[in-house]
């Protein structure tokens, strides 16, 4: 199966603190009746689909209001599956009982949040779809953070043995690790950097994985570069401050 990244504009990353945000959201969902998300969370499902027999969807909240989601449009290329990874923010479009993802180049897609297990697709206008099929995303026992492999961009940082990827879409930071063809990307980075430290717009396929972190205890995020594409000194990542 091969996974490609849905293009779409930046949003910036929301500046408030992640905790302080779930804290506000739950309490305004509670407020006006709506059933509050529990987030991280992963919901997923398999939709209709106009040209193929569904589309599996799979779509992750993470506590810094970003998501991560997966669609999978089965047998769409020669009867082969055909899959996506898009990324980019979310908010509950407050005060209405909705889930917006927003930074996409065709628009917002929009949820209503029928229960805290259950996220129901709204059509382009927000509006619900009047059909007999199911377009119910169910809520997941565990998280499925997105594990597949797919283009990423971001501004890339290298100091102190330690490589560290802020991806475009959605600002987030993570630690980069140290396998795979990382030292591809850490040769192109030395050139390409203007002083030690500099961060250098940078392509590749990666993906997302857990791994011990290099002190304490537990598993930590961090980004795993499997096919370094290139530098890009000079560039940015576009709507985003250097």
């Amino acid at each position: 199966m091969h996974f490609t990244l849905n293009d779409g504009p930046v949003v910036e990353p929301d500046p408030r603190a992640a905790r302080v945000a779930l804290v506000e959201r739950a309490a305004d969902a509670l407020a006006a009746g709506v059933p509050a998300l529990e987030v991280p969370g992963t919901c997923a499902g398999t939709l209709p689909c106009a040209s193929c027999p569904g589309i599996e969807w799979t779509l992750t909240l993470l506590e810094d209001d970003s998501y991560r989601l997966r669609r999978v449009y089965l047998e769409a290329e020669d009867g082969e599956d055909r899959g996506f990874v898009e990324l980019g923010r979310w908010d509950t479009g407050r005060p209405d009982d909705r889930l917006v993802l927003r930074g996409r180049r065709d628009g917002p897609i929009q949820f209503e949040i029928a229960d805290t297990h259950t996220l129901r697709l709204l059509s382009q206008q927000g509006q619900p779809i009047e059909s007999q099929l199911d377009y119910a995303l169910k809520r997941l026992a565990q998280v499925d953070r997105i594990s597949d492999v797919f283009p990423m961009q971001g501004q890339f940082t290298y100091m102190a043995d330690a490589g560290r990827f802020s991806e475009c879409r959605t600002g987030t930071s993570l630690p980069v690790a140290q396998e795979a063809d990382n030292a591809a990307l850490e040769r192109a980075y030395a050139e390409a950097r203007q002083e030690p430290g500099a961060p250098v717009l940078v392509t590749f396929d990666g993906r997302f994985a857990m791994r011990p972190p290099m002190e304490g205890d537990g598993l930590r995020e961090v980004v795993i570069v499997e096919k370094f594409g290139e530098v890009r000194p000079g560039e940015r990542c576009e709507g985003r401050p250097r």
